[in-house]
This record gives C-alpha cells, sequence and structure tokens, in this order.
C-alpha cells in the first residue's frame, strides 16, 4: 500500500538572475514497511529532497502527499504536529538539546503533546538500543553512537508511519555505523517501519530494499537489493 508520493517535485533557489535548481522534478512513491536509500554525490539534492518529504522545507514546484493527505505547502504549526506525530527525523548531528537529560530529551516531543508514551514500546526501544544506564545523562556525557542512539529512540517513541533518516552514520566510526544500520534494517523487518534514508555510501545503500540514486537534481536510478545498481 502507497504512503508516500512525490510528483514532479522541483526545488530552487534565489531570483531569476541568480537562480539555483537543486532538484529537476522528481517523482516517485513509496510502499508502507519499505526501506528506501536515497544516495548521491555531495550536492546532487538528496538532502533537499528529504527535507521537503519531512516538511522542513517546500518545494517550488510539484507535490507530496503523505498517507493520502497532500502536505506540500503546510503551514509552520501543522508542518510540525506532522513531524512529532507521523514523521520521525533522524539527523547526521544529533539534534539532542545539550542541557536536558537523555530521558528528557528523548521523551521532549511527547510531552509537548501533553501524552504518555507507550511503556512497552519505551522499554523494547530502551533495552535494543542499549540506552538504560544514559538516561540521566547529558549528551556531551555519551559517545557519538549513542547520541545517535538517542535520537533515533526519539524519533521511533512515537510510532512514527515514515522514519527520515539524513546521512544518520556520517559522524560516526565503522562499527558504530554498523550498528545503526543494523538496527534500522532490524525495525524496519520487526516493525514494519517506513524508512527513507540518504547516505553517499554505496556499501550503506545496498542495505535497503531499494535505493533511489541521484545526480544533480534528477532520479538516474530507481532500483531494488534484488537488480545490480
Amino acid at each position: 500500500m502507497e504512503l508516500l508520493r512525490c510528483d514532479a517535485l522541483k526545488k530552487s533557489y534565489g531570483d531569476k538572475k541568480n537562480k539555483t535548481e537543486v532538484l529537476h522534478g522528481i517523482s516517485f512513491s513509496v510502499e508502507k514497511g519499505e526501506m528506501t536509500a536515497v544516495i548521491g554525490a555531495s550536492g546532487s539534492g538528496k538532502s533537499t529532497l528529504l527535507n521537503i518529504i519531512g516538511t522542513i522545507d517546500d518545494a517550488t514546484e510539484g507535490s507530496v502527499i503523505f498517507d493520502g493527505r497532500d502536505i506540500t505547502h503546510l503551514s509552520r504549526t501543522d508542518a510540525a504536529i506532522l513531524r512529532r506525530r507521523n514523521i520521525g527525523i533522524v539527523y547526521q548531528f544529533f539534534n539532542l538539546i545539550p542541557d536536558m537529560t537523555i530521558l528528557d530529551n528523548i521523551l521532549l516531543p511527547i510531552k509537548l503533546d501533553k501524552k504518555k508514551p507507550d511503556k512497552e514500546l519505551f522499554d523494547m526501544l530502551i533495552e535494543r538500543l542499549r540506552l538504560s544506564e544514559k538516561l540521566k545523562s547529558y549528551p556531551s556525557e555519551l559517545s557519538g553512537g549513542q547520541q545517535q542512539r538517542a535520537a533515533m529512540l526519539r524519533a521511533l517513541l512515537y510510532k512514527p508511519m515514515l522514519l527520515l533518516a539524513d546521512e544518520p552514520t556520517g559522524n560516526l566510526d565503522s562499527k558504530n555505523s554498523g550498528e545503526i544500520m543494523e538496527l534500522m534494517q532490524s525495525f524496519n523487518r520487526e516493525l514494519s517501519q517506513t524508512i527513507i534514508y540518504v547516505t553517499h555510501s554505496r556499501e550503506l545503500a545496498e542495505k535497503a530494499d531499494r535505493v533511489i540514486e541521484l545526480s544533480d537534481g534528477n532520479i538516474i536510478s530507481d532500483t531494488g537489493k534484488d537488480r545490480k545498481l
């Protein structure tokens, strides 16, 4: 079943004299439960595409349909609510608030909605992500890998329909990168979590069910694991 559809997405910056076109009519759809990697060199448009899907940035032209709803040009308030409740986002630089404990960072989106976390899911994620002894710590007291696991827990605790990850292993060593990818794969398999992640690494991209390759703002390849890139 289709969860996401991008139709003829274009993105440009600047005026007519100094116009920079980043995306040139990107179209694709993602099924529920699919794990998709978006790969491309720096400047290919992959992070811009993820930001538009995540309602952080607006498309210049085209549309994004998420769960049957057009989310292309939401207000800032509606976009923030959508991200908090339905689209989890994991960034390369973790985005943890430095003067809050790891527990408070994790629970912040749920507290903003004045809700309580799913205790069973919380306990499962804490165990799987090996953070039970770090909940009272502050981000500066954790390793990069631990901070990224905390960011992932925060994104997954709301049970988002879609998880977006922008270079989630970009600041990690090879060991931690491997662990983060294994975790995303396990959440995809065991929880049927729909995931789109951006990477510049072909090796990491091949861990997905499907790989979309961008170059200069265009899709040049869209392939599953059973087909050679």
